[in-house]
């Protein structure tokens, strides 16, 4: 079916990610580092998925 690869998309990036993460970001709790943003497009790739995963915004913060 079609919903199928995404499916699967999904699921690896849950994987690569981790459960609570990914709902947390999912959520929008906490953002999407640029690390996990990079192994999303990756996931993408890697499912022949040509259209760059897009983000809503843009935070700039400091890590103490």
């Amino acid at each position: 079916s079609g919903l199928e690869p995404m499916h699967l998309t999904i699921d690896d990036i849950v994987f690569k990610i981790g459960k609570t993460q990914f709902y947390r970001m999912k959520n929008g709790t906490i953002g999407i580092s640029p690390a996990h943003q990079r192994t999303i497009k990756k996931v993408f790739q890697k499912y022949g998925i040509e259209t760059d995963p897009v983000f809503d915004r843009y935070e700039s913060k400091y890590q103490w």
